[in-house]
């Protein structure tokens, strides 16, 4: 019924049990999976879908290279704002994914804008460790930082930390001023870390709606998974013999 009941590693999905008429939607950061993996889901891939700069109503205004999860996520994000409803065409949306890297999209009703790729809060503290007397900052570490972020650093991992927050500012506080975005859509691993730093800038500079989903890529497997069926397949979804697995 649309509904996520349950997030799980692919390892421990793979291990079963599966009901054998499910449509398994997987979503793989990590190298290419596996002809084992392969052969167990039958995967679709979105690139297949990605032509002459559109993923079926989504203009895309980017390179061929765009991350399969910032090209799903975007094609939800597109269909959520500005195709159902259809009177948002004046209307910007900004797309922040943080996890390893963050990624800063921009989505109008012309499509898939582009957006910057900057690295992410754990990646930033743990790149510390490359000076010969420095350590890396723990990610509890760097959140714990971020309520003093206004003061002049007095020890080194304060200075790390709070350097780390100050950059993070910075290019978001620009970054909204040179777009002005009116929804801020937040997801990924540390949307929760990054969304008090977001609503402190928006206080400051102008009303934006901000919400977090932390399951966006999930759901925007679906809705494409259920795109795709319906082309390949046309009719009502049945339920199938063998599982289905669209992935990036």
């Amino acid at each position: 019924n649309d509904e996520l009941i349950r997030v799980m590693p692919l390892a421990q999905f793979l291990q079963g049990p599966r009901h054998p008429g499910a449509i398994s939607i997987c979503s793989e950061v990590r190298p290419h999976l596996t002809p084992e993996i392969v052969n167990e889901l039958h995967p679709l891939s979105p690139l297949a879908y990605f032509t002459a700069g559109r993923l079926f109503n989504l203009p895309v205004h980017y390179a061929s290279t765009l991350g399969h999860d910032r090209l799903v996520q975007a094609h939800e994000i597109f269909n959520e704002y500005f195709v159902v409803g259809a009177d948002n065409h004046s209307c910007k949306a900004v797309l922040i994914d943080s996890g390893t890297f963050t990624t800063v999209d921009l989505i109008t009703a012309q499509g898939f804008e582009g957006g910057h790729i900057i690295p992410g809060l754990h990646l930033l503290a743990n790149l510390f460790e490359k000076g010969a007397k420095l350590s890396a900052l723990s990610l509890d570490q760097l959140i714990s930082f971020y309520p003093r972020k206004r003061e002049l650093p007095q020890t080194t991992p304060h200075a790390m930390g709070l350097g780390v927050w100050q950059m993070q500012e910075g290019f978001l506080r620009q970054w909204f001023l040179q777009h002005h975005p009116d929804k801020i859509i937040l997801t990924g691993g540390q949307a929760q870390t990054l969304h008090p730093l977001i609503q402190e800038i928006m206080a400051e500079l102008y009303p934006s709606h901000i919400v977090i989903r932390p399951h966006l890529i999930h759901y925007s497997l679906l809705s494409l998974a259920k795109k795709i069926l319906a082309t390949e397949r046309p009719g009502p979804l049945i339920a199938m013999e063998e599982p289905l697995c669209p992935t990036f």
